[in-house]
């Protein structure tokens, strides 16, 4: 029997025991793995470390710019494996189209992290619910209405008066030094919040407050996210839910808040989310007499009106709404994060860019 001199030998001892069953489990996992794997032939992708895996090739304040890194190094189609959670990654036009056209039924169901979730409802937008009728209907709904081109002329309008609002406001400001990222950011913003929920609502500036903090979130790496499977992450990760809890609570509220501004209030002899319009349909004057349908209007409309295989309740309005908004708000980031670049380029001398 092998005896130990102190309290520091058996510490050390513990320590070294705990070292080696983390390896073992981790070993056999690794094993188990490899054997469901066996005979798949799987994209490309860098070389991942044990528990992390791909993790340390996005660590920066642009992940999206080291995603291209490793696109130009493994192809336009690549794997990552974020912790325990394999991630495929699409660079070029003809690999997204296999995927979302030819091969959409295949890959149309994605994996719901717990953020995502908590944010969408439990799913019930159209990014991430699954492949079902609910998700037909939901791409229908936005095929034929929300991203139609007759919805995107009807806004034109809307980008004339913005576009000469921005000329005039640089004008103005001459002969002062204007920061172009900013106005171009305002004006996409007016852009799309005015598409989105229209031009009268007194909530817009909370509405994009909202959706910063939950760009932070989204941009985060939460650690019930990257091992969905672990206890510890789950523990380690519970601030962290709470904060997103939060955050989305909030900008229920914000919604709630808009929904009834357009003349929608909550049905309680219902009980189950849906909504139910309180007056006539609410539209936007602009300049010249137009009348302008916002997408929110359109969603309202369908629930009155029907004509939709599933029953559009409140939380799948705001659900659909939030997804449109932060994609609209995302094209703008990167927008301007890229903004930002060049002009960090232009104002360094001698590094050799002679075009922006």
């Amino acid at each position: 029997m092998i005896k130990l001199a102190g309290i520091g030998d058996t510490a050390a001892f513990c320590t070294l025991l705990c070292l080696l069953l983390t390896l073992v489990v981790f070993k056999l996992k690794t094993a188990t793995s490899s054997r469901h794997n066996a005979g798949v032939n799987l994209p490309p992708g860098p070389w991942a470390l044990p528990v992390i895996g791909s993790i340390h090739c996005l660590l920066g304040s642009l992940p999206h710019h080291a995603m291209r890194e490793l696109s130009r190094r493994y192809g336009p189609v690549m794997l990552l494996r974020l912790g325990h959670v394999q991630t495929l990654v699409l660079s070029s036009p003809e690999a997204a189209r296999e995927v979302m056209k030819t091969h959409d039924a295949a890959f149309a169901t994605r994996a719901v992290t717990p953020t995502a979730s908590i944010l969408t409802y439990g799913a019930r937008d159209i990014v991430f619910a699954p492949f079902s009728k609910h998700l037909r209907e939901l791409r229908k709904l936005c095929t034929l209405e929300l991203l139609s081109p007759r919805r995107v002329r009807s806004f034109r309008h809307v980008r004339d008066e913005e576009a000469a609002r921005l000329a005039r406001s640089v004008a103005a400001a001459a002969p002062a030094v204007v920061n172009v990222s900013e106005v171009v950011k305002i004006m996409a913003n007016n852009i799309i919040m005015t598409a989105i929920i229209g031009d009268t609502c007194p909530q817009r500036e909370e509405y994009l407050e909202a959706l910063d903090k939950t760009m932070d979130l989204l941009n985060g790496f939460n650690l019930v996210d990257l091992f969905p499977g672990s206890r510890v992450a789950r523990v380690l990760g519970a601030r962290s839910l709470r904060e997103t809890k939060r955050v989305h609570q909030k900008l229920h509220q914000i919604t709630d808040t808009i929904i009834q501004g357009h003349g929608i209030k909550d049905d309680d002899s219902v009980g189950d989310g849906n909504i139910r319009e309180t007056v006539g349909a609410h539209h936007h004057m602009h300049g010249h007499g137009h009348k302008c349908e916002d997408i929110l209007d359109v969603l309202l409309r369908f629930h009155r009106d029907g004509g939709l295989g599933i029953t559009l309740t409140k939380e799948i309005v705001s659900a659909v709404l939030f997804v449109r908004s932060f994609r609209c708000w995302l094209r703008d980031y990167i927008y301007n994060n890229n903004l930002g670049h060049v002009r960090t380029r232009k104002d360094s001398p001698g590094d050799g860019a002679s075009t922006i």
